[in-house]
């Protein structure tokens, strides 16, 4: 009996595959779906899958679809960590156990699984539900949406009932004392395959998974032919001269064609080049289709599909060159781990569906777009190869093609957000017309998402006024640094060289150990901590940038561990220029600076890297509003009456920046001014200023598995101050920055003054 485990969990995949090799099976395993592909690939004989049901960037069920495509007798069992309900029809009747399940339950039923099989017939598979037992731990790991595919016939040669309704594993809940785990996809661990007794690991090559008409995980299965075309040596060695062409390297071989990189001697072009094989050229059939293909590629214009140059024959070689798009391919950013947020992906989809919707509109066929032929370039605009040939015998689906194209690109999707937006598409069923349609619009969303974020500040005035008078947002920039600059040089020159404030210590004041009121009348207990006065200043982050910069070796050793790869500073964006303002005492935003202003631009791996520099730590949102409110839950820091102008709130704020007439700031105060919003342990601008990141991370109410970090406090735009100290805010993410929001930190143990506190 040859099984094949699939498990991204290391140490439950390991206990598993050695029980089931005591009990006399073949056990190979693998971490996610890519790298159980090419196990299957290589394996002349598998009798039962078992796997997860969520497996990151695919599905157990897509897992399954495309391994019965080459074993129609296959047994599969899923196990999952997560409610599967609703996904019954994906399921098909395999059996599905939740997790903790004792191994013994997956022996008998692959037993069951595979006595009805040999006896011919149906197996009597029940799913069981088994609710694994509450657990207490930092962070709920992610579960990525599962993306539902239509089973093969090859699956349905084995009939299996319909799963019964299954039962919710339950929510983890967060320790605040623990340091937060951030969503994540499952970790893809090595990619050996272990043989259980028979001798050392083997290694069974992942397969690029890209877009296919068989399915998306089935292009790995059939991809072998062209994998052995690629084996075989090239026609063309590396500078061998074609008319004005100069090879210099292959790209890929398919069964009738190969494809090099060229350069086109004279303007020094670097083109791809295809040749058929000579050896279809005795085929006349062969060589009319491949000239008919050149001509099909040279009719189509689009800006976003490559062209063809020219179609030639030197000696006995037939071949056309093309562009070589910008950027990289799908496959490639795949592999390098790049990903992209929704708003980029969504452009991404936009392009792609507006390059097919002009060829089909037009009738031209094609074949399916794969990773290797969608490019995109630093400036996230996506292109494709042109994919476009005569017409065959079989017409093209073009909604099975865009659910293919969105699968495809959900191996780049950074994140739940992007995964969602994947996911949602899908379901709707779209030709490409409708792709580009549905694509517009999800863009013209987060144009007006971006600018509502934006609404209360000056620069979202500028946007709009560039969005309606046509010129391009990059020359508002450019003149607003420009006026910034030469308003601080004005302002200077007719009052004198400005003397900036003396900068603020940071000091750090003791919340006492015991009960408190928390949000809406909930006791709760916290052992003393110590919390900043006031929030991180302009001056105090510019020493901490400084550091950095003075030892970059350290650097790395105070970000968080699941701090983005992408991310490489924590120096936040425009931070030249309020910085140079704050040390002048200028002028950012028509606003005046100074060092004690709070930092703010910084998203959550920012602050969470300043407090360890400092040897401190962001607070939990309970030691937040403990800080805020005290002990008797009062509704502002000062008390339970409202007072207009004790704290820096949005009541008098205008985005044209003359407001500030009520507590004397349009933007942030200096945090050395504020004397009212003062809690009763001493602690500064909790209801205003700027609201603050937290070490809490929570569920985001729109997105159930997606874990955002919560944001406390009140913001000098906010309008409503009402419930400022008790309600709270989701972050869209933990690299979400805004000019409204800062921080502050606070340590376990009695502060020492040193350098570090002072601006």
């Amino acid at each position: 009996m040859v099984v094949l485990y699939v498990d991204p969990n290391v140490e439950v995949r390991a206990t598993r595959v050695a029980s089931l090799a005591e009990q006399g099976y073949t056990v190979h395993e693998a971490d996610d779906a890519e790298t159980a592909v090419g196990v299957a690939q290589n394996l002349p004989e598998l009798n039962v899958l078992i796997c997860e049901g969520v497996l990151g960037e695919f599905t157990g069920f897509d897992l399954r679809d495309a391994i019965t495509e080459k074993f129609p007798e296959l047994q599969t069992v899923f196990t999952s960590r997560y409610d599967l309900t609703g996904f019954e029809e994906a399921i098909n009747g395999c059996p599905l156990v939740y997790d903790p399940v004792p191994v013994s339950k997956l022996i008998s039923i692959i037993k069951e699984a595979t006595s009805a099989s040999d006896s011919g017939q149906s197996a009597d598979a029940t799913a069981i539900a088994v609710a694994a037992s509450p657990a207490v731990q930092t962070a709920k790991p992610e579960a990525a949406p599962v993306v539902v595919a239509q089973a093969s016939q090859a699956t349905a040669k084995v009939p299996r009932p319909v799963a019964p309704a299954v039962v919710p594993a339950p929510t983890t809940i967060p320790h605040k004392n623990e340091p937060p785990k951030p969503v994540k996809p499952p970790a893809q661990t090595a990619r050996a395959t272990a043989v259980v007794g028979a001798g050392p690991a083997k290694v069974a090559r992942a397969v690029p998974v890209s877009g296919s008409e068989t399915g998306v995980l089935q292009a790995a299965l059939v991809s072998a032919d062209e994998d052995e075309e690629y084996k075989k040596p090239p026609l063309l060695v590396p500078e061998t001269v074609l008319g004005n062409y100069v090879i210099k390297e292959r790209l890929y071989a398919e069964p009738d064609t190969e494809s090099y990189i060229a350069v086109q001697k004279g303007v020094h072009r670097e083109v791809v080049l295809v040749v058929l094989k000579p050896e279809k050229i005795a085929n006349p059939t062969a060589v009319s289709d491949f000239q008919e293909r050149q001509r099909v590629k040279a009719a189509v214009a689009h800006p976003r599909i490559a062209p063809l140059y020219e179609g030639l024959q030197i000696g006995r070689y037939h071949f056309y060159t093309r562009e070589m798009p910008h950027g990289m391919t799908v496959d490639k950013l795949h592999e390098t781990g790049e990903k992209f947020g929704e708003k980029i992906l969504a452009d991404i989809i936009g392009h792609i569906a507006e390059a097919m919707s002009y060829a089909t509109h037009r009738g031209y066929h094609y074949r399916m777009l794969s990773g290797r032929d969608v490019f995109v370039d630093s400036e996230h605009q996506a292109s494709i190869v042109n994919v476009f040939r005569p017409a065959g015998s079989r017409t093209r689906d073009f909604i099975a093609d865009t659910k293919k194209l969105l699968y495809m690109l959900r191996t780049v999707a950074d994140g739940p957000r992007a995964r969602h937006l994947i996911d949602d598409l899908v379901k709707e069923n779209l030709d490409w017309e409708g792709l580009r349609q549905q694509a517009l619009e999800f863009q013209e969303e987060f144009r007006e998402r971006s600018l509502l974020k934006r609404a209360d500040t000056k620069e979202a005035q500028v946007i709009e006024s560039a969005r309606q008078s046509r010129v391009p947002v990059w020359a508002y920039a450019v003149a607003g640094v420009l006026l910034i600059g030469l308003g601080a040089v004005v302002v200077q020159r007719i009052t004198g060289s400005p003397k900036p404030a003396a900068p603020v210590e940071q000091t750090m004041k003791l919340i006492p150990e015991g009960k408190f009121l928390f949000r809406r009348g909930e006791t709760k207990e916290l052992p003393a901590f110590w919390m900043d006065t006031h929030e991180v200043t302009i001056g105090q982050y510019a020493m901490f940038l400084d550091a950095l910069e003075k030892d970059p070796s350290q650097a790395k050793s105070y970000d968080h561990p699941d701090q983005p790869k992408t991310k490489k500073n924590h120096r936040p964006e425009r931070w030249e220029a309020y910085l140079a303002a704050a040390r002048t005492g200028g002028f950012f935003n028509n606003q005046p600076m100074d060092l004690n202003c709070p930092i703010v631009n910084v998203d959550w791996w920012d602050a969470f890297a300043f407090a360890k520099w400092r040897g401190h730590r962001l607070p939990s949102e309970e030691e937040w509003e403990k800080g805020a409110r005290g002990t008797d839950g009062r509704s502002f820091p000062w008390g339970t009456e409202p007072r207009p102008a004790a704290a820096n709130l949005g009541t008098d704020y205008d985005p044209k920046g003359k407001g500030g007439d009520v507590d004397g700031y349009n933007y942030w105060a200096p945090v050395n001014k504020i004397v009212e919003d003062v809690s009763p342990d001493g602690i500064a601008g909790m209801a205003g200023n700027v609201e603050e990141w937290t070490s809490t991370w929570s569920t985001h109410p729109d997105y159930p598995d997606l874990l955002v970090p919560v944001v406390r406090g009140g913001h000098f735009a906010q309008k409503t101050p009402s419930n400022v100290l008790s309600s709270r805010t989701y972050a869209q993410s933990a690299s979400e920055a805004t000019l409204a929001r800062g921080f502050r930190t606070v340590s376990d143990k009695a502060p020492e003054t040193d350098a570090k506190s002072k601006s």
